[in-house]
């Protein structure tokens, strides 16, 4: 048990030492670390309930709405578009799930709010579907870090006398979504003038969206087998031995 407790000091100790390098601005660079569209790093956050181990960051070239609409989707963005100009009232019941007794838009209707996004956005692709906006995003995701949140169950001494354990942690979650502003490096992409309040509208609504994105992409999946690696290399420094990592659902 005492050397349970070491094991659990050396791991908050290393986990600060890592914020003190984000502190000061360094680079913490990881082992598995690779692409450079997928990052893995490790991060210790405050957050007001717990602490937070922040384990996957994708970077991503999002083309608005090309990107949110499911490959091989024919839209018939003429038919959103009489219904958007000539009967509002109707385009908002008929884009809403609970109009449905089903709660299933009809396949004209699956894009109705990418649609209006679109719209106020000043874009339209029923006048030109060759249009797109390059966005840049940032999607961060972690796993909720402390003692109340993770069990870790003793086994017995391993074959040499080292202590084993089995791990189980919180499922890693979507912790920040960042739409950044746009670079020189964007130049030469169709340009978009917004007002700072349609720029603020098209963010809060496209977040949810580009969230979903990252999901589809993995970023949960490599939240957690980097999270599983960091806490293993950890453990294993200690002189602990850690069997078996599991996340709960």
């Amino acid at each position: 048990m005492n050397t349970l407790r070491l094991g659990f000091f050396i791991l908050i100790v290393s986990l600060v030492f890592s914020l003190f390098f984000l502190i000061q601005g360094q680079t913490l660079n990881l082992p598995w670390q690779s692409r450079t569209d997928k990052k893995v790093y490790s991060t210790l956050m405050e957050t007001s309930e717990a602490s937070l181990l922040q384990s996957a960051e994708f970077r991503m070239k999002v083309l608005f709405p090309y990107d949110f609409m499911e490959e091989g989707d024919d839209v018939n963005w003429q038919v959103l578009q009489w219904f958007y100009n000539n009967d509002p009232d109707a385009y908002l019941l008929k884009s809403s799930l609970s109009f449905y007794p089903d709660l299933k838009l009809p396949a004209k209707w699956k894009y109705a709010s990418l649609y209006a996004l679109c719209r106020e956005s000043g874009v339209d692709p029923a006048n030109d579907s060759d249009f797109f906006i390059v966005i840049s995003a940032i999607a961060r995701a972690g796993v909720p870090f402390s003692s109340d949140k993770m069990l870790i169950q003793p086994l017995p001494l391993s074959a040499d006398g080292s202590p084993r354990v089995d791990m189980i942690l919180p499922s890693p979650g979507i912790t920040e979504i960042i739409i950044e502003d746009r670079t020189d490096e964007d130049n030469g992409f169709p340009e978009l003038t917004m007002t700072p309040d349609q720029w603020s509208r098209f963010i809060r609504i496209l977040s949810p969206q580009i969230r979903e994105l990252a999901v589809r992409e993995g970023i949960l999946d490599l939240a957690e087998e980097s999270a599983a690696l960091l806490l293993k290399d950890l453990f294993e420094g200690a002189g602990i031995e850690i069997q078996k990592i599991e996340f709960s659902s």
